[in-house]
């Protein structure tokens, strides 16, 4: 066999993974063959194709977080200097104002550390055997007065027996207490449907739905990406960075669950998600 047939595929290969070395993700080499070198070439052309896609959302991610920090920021440097040159004095109210924005920006870098943490798999978890039930309960009764006080009628579904799961407790609270806030901020009042299950192989799952406005479907995938909000009617707050949801998706993975989104059966978003009995993937 000619030793040319064989090496000009290899160093083709050879310069396409010089290329994605050097961060040109958009390498592609031609299919010629049908043999094991055309299989290696195709494989390079996904693994290059899936790189460039990463790649793509890292710095849509990068340009995401400097504008919501940029926003506070902003804010924070217009009034200090409006207070500096003497426009605006600096009175309690506008301290507070002030005060305010600097605790939206603490927050908002917060959730940024613990979603890092998490998708580096450098999120501590303290498990231990719960039921289910106690950090659901505690979750209901924080949120208890304000969903109340914003027109919310709770309805509790809880089963006879508990719902044992592998879990650190404080880190799920965390999740219900996302989920709760995010219904606070972009459902209108109605009913709120809170139910806790046990699953057939093990585990627990609890269901947070609600009676509208609903999520369009093409939005329903992407309600957990970071930094995502969704331009519809579920749109009673000005809401928050758009980090709730994808940090109750990397706690949950972290625990070896799974979390999803879909239209409920009351008109409004069902989020659901689910633990093992032993926190395995």
């Amino acid at each position: 066999m000619n030793s040319a047939l064989i090496l000009r595929p290899i160093r083709r290969l050879s310069a396409g993974t010089a290329a994605l070395g050097r961060r040109e993700f958009g390498t592609r080499i031609e299919v010629r063959r049908r043999d094991e070198l055309g299989q290696l070439a195709a494989d390079f052309n996904r693994l290059a194709e899936a790189l460039e896609r990463y790649d793509a959302r890292q710095r849509q991610w990068l340009a995401d977080i400097a504008h919501e920090l940029r926003t506070p920021v902003a804010v924070l440097r217009g009034e200090l200097d409006a207070m500096l040159d003497g426009v605006r004095s600096a009175d309690p109210v506008r301290l507070r104002s002030l005060q305010q924005e600097v605790l939206r920006l603490n927050s908002l870098i917060d959730d940024l550390h613990l979603l890092s943490l998490a998708e580096s798999g450098g999120l501590r978890l303290l498990r231990e055997r719960i039921d289910l039930a106690t950090p659901l309960r505690e979750a209901l009764d924080r949120f208890d007065d304000r969903l109340r006080a914003a027109g919310f009628v709770v309805e509790r579904v809880f089963p006879a027996q508990p719902v044992r799961v592998f879990a650190d407790a404080q880190r799920i609270g965390q999740v219900l207490g996302n989920l709760f806030q995010n219904l606070l901020q972009h459902a209108q009042p109605g009913i709120v449907r809170v139910a806790l299950s046990p699953m057939a192989a093990g585990g627990g799952r609890i269901v947070v739905e609600d009676s509208g406005p609903g999520v369009p479907a093409a939005a329903l995938p992407r309600l957990f990406d970071r930094l995502y909000r969704v331009e519809a009617a579920r749109s009673r707050g000005s809401g928050g960075a758009g980090l709730g949801l994808a940090i109750c998706r990397s706690i949950v993975e972290a625990h070896g669950g799974g979390i999803e989104a879909r239209a409920g059966a009351l008109g409004g978003l069902s989020i659901g998600f689910w633990l093992p009995d032993d926190g395995s993937a």
